[in-house]
Formats: C-alpha cells, sequence, structure tokens
C-alpha cells in the first residue's frame, strides 16, 4: 500500500488533516502456467472480496470508546 499524507497533520500543525489520501495498493504476482489476463482477474477478484479493500471503499463511521480508570 502506497499513501500520500502530510506530516503536518499527524504533529497537530494548524488545520490540516492526518488522515492518508490517494492510496494506491501495489500487487506483484506470477504463477507458472498462468498469463497475463488470468492474473489480472485473480487480483481483480480478490480486491473486490477483500474486507480491508472493501470497507475502505465503502467509508466506514468510526466510533472511539474510552474508557479511563
Amino acid at each position: 500500500m502506497h499513501s500520500d499524507s502530510d506530516a503536518q497533520g499527524l504533529l497537530g500543525m494548524g488545520d490540516i488533516s492526518a488522515a492518508m489520501s490517494n492510496m494506491r495498493m501495489e500487487v506483484k504476482i506470477s504463477a507458472k502456467g498462468a498469463d497475463k489476463r488470468q492474473l489480472e482477474e485473480l487480483v481483480s477478484w480478490a480486491d473486490a472480496h477483500s474486507p480491508v479493500s472493501c470497507t475502505l471503499r465503502s467509508g466506514p463511521n468510526v466510533l472511539v470508546e474510552t474508557q479511563v480508570f
């Protein structure tokens, strides 16, 4: 995974978000006897069924619960 971010946001400087943007997934794959099309289809299928990819695409709500003892 690759993404862009602004370190100033991580440090709380100004009104800059710490969020990652422009996320890119790089997949390197090979298989004996498989052609390029087959491997691309496999990666596409895996991405469509990946819990992480599906969650990132859906933009879920995030709830932070704090318990102080």
